[in-house]
C-alpha cells in the first residue's frame, strides 16, 4: 500500500497592512490514490493573508476499497495549503502527511483541485481536493 498524504499546516496568524487576518473554518473532501481508494475529509483552517489564503487542519483518510475484516481503516494526515489569487486564476500548493510521509501537491483551483501529488517512494499519485 502506498503511503498516504496528510498535510499539516501551522496555522498562524499574521498583520497584514489594512489589520488582523481573519481566519475561519473550512471544509476540504477529496479523493486520493491510484484508484481514488481514499476518502479524505476535515475542517480546516482558512487564514486570509495579504497575499492568497493559507489552510491547516487535520484529515481523516477512510479507505475505501478492500476493507480488513474490522471494517475500513481510517488514518489521521495532516493537511497543509496555499492558495494564491482569485478564482478562476486560482493555484493551490500544499501538502499532506501521513505516518511522517510528506506528499506535496500543486496546480489550478477552480472550484476544485485535480491533480497528483509526490509522496517520498510514490509519484504522480492521484489527488482530488474540493474546498467548501
Amino acid at each position: 500500500m502506498k503511503p498516504m498524504i496528510v498535510l499539516t499546516f501551522a496555522g498562524v496568524l499574521l498583520l497584514s497592512a489594512s489589520g488582523p487576518v481573519r481566519a475561519q473554518s473550512t471544509v476540504v473532501r477529496g479523493t486520493s490514490g491510484y484508484l481514488s481508494e481514499w476518502d479524505l475529509s476535515g475542517r480546516v483552517t482558512m487564514t486570509s493573508e495579504r497575499n492568497g489564503r493559507s489552510l491547516a487542519g487535520m484529515l481523516t483518510m477512510t479507505h475505501t476499497g478492500l476493507c480488513s475484516p474490522e471494517g475500513p481503516v481510517e488514518k489521521t494526515a495532516e493537511f497543509r495549503a496555499r492558495i494564491i489569487g482569485a478564482r478562476p486564476l486560482a493555484r493551490i500548493e500544499g501538502a499532506i502527511v501521513l505516518e511522517g510521509a510528506v506528499c506535496t501537491f500543486g496546480g489550478p483551483l477552480a472550484g476544485r483541485f485535480g491533480g497528483s501529488m509526490d509522496c517520498p517512494d510514490a509519484k504522480g499519485v492521484p489527488v482530488t481536493l474540493t474546498i467548501q
